[in-house]
């Protein structure tokens, strides 16, 4: 005699991580998104309530559905990748361009000393600088470069410099290819294209892994960006609404494997 009137199930518990992909509708390679802490699929089905009125009070017969949506997160995301930046900051993903400048001269007028200035462009290189005249700055005694920036801390004049900068300057020729972004902030609405999500699980865990596609979705900050943050690591979320297609629908759910009851 069986010791319970139906068998019970004990493999159907999941811990399930997420390998994150996203393509913009017309590439061809997929983007990996990194890791996140979890990914939610939100489903928003909207009805209408249909009751009679027969019994001398009202009852509920039906509910007629006249909505469906949904909403995908993202949550935690620590991977900074250049598609992270642009979806995170609402920006076309674009790289910066830059003509090369091979003798560059940056006069200031009435310098104030001590100052932080620029010189245009980004990863230059200072060749020297003086006040216009006769006398010359000592880097690392006079002033500081950082060429990532192209900012200049000028920290003291020499003995006799006049009032004037003239700061010496090379820009490197910089091409998309490079591969150095350079977004507008908030210039786009969201970055849509399609959505994959593959479930992982260890090996020795219950359950089993499904993967989520959905082939149209469009991602927007879910909250704050962590601009600098040494007391966390920086992460950021993201929330996307799903839309239905004319040949996929809203997406699809898939196993990996057969789903084993008991």
């Amino acid at each position: 005699m069986a010791t319970y009137p139906v068998r019970q199930l004990t493999k159907m518990q999941r811990l399930m991580g997420c390998i994150n992909l996203f393509r913009r509708h017309g590439d061809k390679s997929w983007l990996k998104w990194g890791p996140s802490a979890s990914v939610d699929f939100e489903p928003n089905i909207t009805t209408q309530p249909v009751y009679t009125n027969e019994f001398g009070d009202r009852r509920l017969l039906r509910n007629i559905t006249t909505l469906k949506e949904g909403t995908v997160n993202i949550n935690e995301l620590s991977a900074f990748t250049d598609l992270t930046y642009a979806a995170t900051f609402v920006a076309e993903q674009k790289y910066l361009e830059q003509e090369a400048v091979a003798n560059g001269t940056l006069i200031i007028e009435d310098a104030v000393v001590p100052g932080i200035y620029q010189i245009p462009g980004v990863n230059g290189a200072v060749t020297g600088i003086s006040d216009g005249a006769d006398v010359d700055f000592i880097e690392n005694t006079h002033f500081t470069f950082h060429s990532a920036t192209n900012l200049i801390e000028v920290l003291s004049k020499p003995v006799g410099a006049d009032a004037d900068l003239a700061i010496a300057y090379t820009l490197p020729e910089i091409t998309a290819a490079d591969g150095i972004l350079n977004l507008e902030v908030m210039s786009a609405s969201g970055t849509r294209g399609e959505f994959m999500c593959i479930g992982m699980i260890a090996d020795s865990d219950n359950g089993v892994p499904m993967t989520l596609y959905l082939p149209d979705v469009e991602f927007r900050p879910s909250g704050a960006i962590s601009a600098g943050d040494t007391e966390n690591v920086n992460t950021v979320g993201l929330t996307g609404s799903v839309y239905t297609t004319a040949d996929k629908g809203y997406g699809t759910l898939t196993g990996q494997r057969k789903i084993v009851n008991a």
